[in-house]
């Protein structure tokens, strides 16, 4: 609980696993350190996976950035402190036949409202543009006020221990959502807090 006293904004996004193609073997590793309780979470992703490899990628990035964001989000609530979380899932309109997902720091583009190369090479459309206004004007208001709420825009709930709240900023505009994947995401923490409790009384 020993932390600042001012807002807080985190979050990640939907296919954290692109990280996988700088951290090989890392996905399986995670799978060990997770024993006993990762085939049992496995089984969850793998419903509406194509393969093993990738449920196993997709689970990789949510124990690694999409639980680890809404454990934080959770806890700087339960101290009274001011918190909104997020999910990216945005993909570039002409890039969606080829990006199966927004990868780790995709949302950069659009928090600063300018074309990444990628984007630049396939070109922004109108929606693509409304998209990156709508992001960089919360992310603006947030640094304005400390609060990303602003008028003209969508209400995006602040993040409290009784609302399990997120804002996912996805193909149809920002939205709402409540309790995004928090079965799964529960297991992840708990079997990530085991694992960590198991490898501190080795140590």
């Amino acid at each position: 609980g020993d932390v600042a006293d001012v807002p807080y904004l985190v979050g990640a996004n939907d296919r954290e696993e692109n990280l996988l193609r700088w951290l090989p073997g890392s996905d399986e590793a995670m799978m060990k350190r997770l024993q006993p309780d990762s085939d049992r979470i496995l089984a969850d992703y793998m419903v509406d996976a194509p393969s093993r490899e990738v449920a196993i990628g997709r689970m990789w990035g949510e124990a690694g950035m999409t639980e680890p964001a809404r454990r934080r989000a959770r806890s700087f609530a339960a101290l009274g402190r001011k918190v909104w979380l997020y999910r990216f899932s945005y993909v570039p309109e002409k890039q969606r036949a080829s990006v199966p997902g927004a990868g780790h720091d995709a949302e950069i583009q659009m928090v600063f409202d300018t074309p990444n190369a990628a984007s630049r090479a396939a070109g922004w459309t109108g929606a693509d543009a409304a998209m990156a206004n709508a992001v960089s004007d919360y992310w603006v208001a947030f640094a304005k006020t400390g609060d990303p709420n602003h008028a003209g825009a969508a209400q995006w709930p602040a993040f409290t221990t009784e609302a399990d709240r997120l804002m996912e900023f996805g193909a149809q505009g920002p939205e709402v959502r409540a309790d995004f994947a928090r079965e799964r995401l529960g297991l992840l923490e708990a079997a990530g807090l085991r694992a960590a409790a198991a490898q501190g009384s080795k140590e």
